[in-house]
């Protein structure tokens, strides 16, 4: 990590959760819907350390989109009876 990197996550580790908003929004280009402090300022953290080192390999993309491909993804909510254990 570079002395830059380390310097602006040391900034951020005591902004409020409006300024970490507009971070987020800076680095992303798109507005979030979280107000969770520590949720944003991971999500920064992490987009900051991979502009400054090039994110992902390639191959580590593919295997991400085979295992998302793979999963078995709940399209709707259990029902009320399994919830309750019934």
């Amino acid at each position: 990590m570079t002395q830059s990197m380390r310097r602006q996550i040391e900034e951020l580790g005591g902004v409020s959760a409006a300024e970490l908003r507009e971070k987020y929004r800076e680095v992303f280009g798109e507005e979030t819907s979280s107000r969770h402090k520590g949720f944003l300022r991971k999500r920064v953290f992490w987009r900051l350390q991979a502009n400054a080192e090039g994110g992902l390999s390639e191959r580590a993309r593919r295997r991400a989109a085979e295992l998302a491909d793979e999963a078995d993804l709940r399209l709707l909510p259990p029902s009320a009876q399994k919830v309750a254990g019934r």
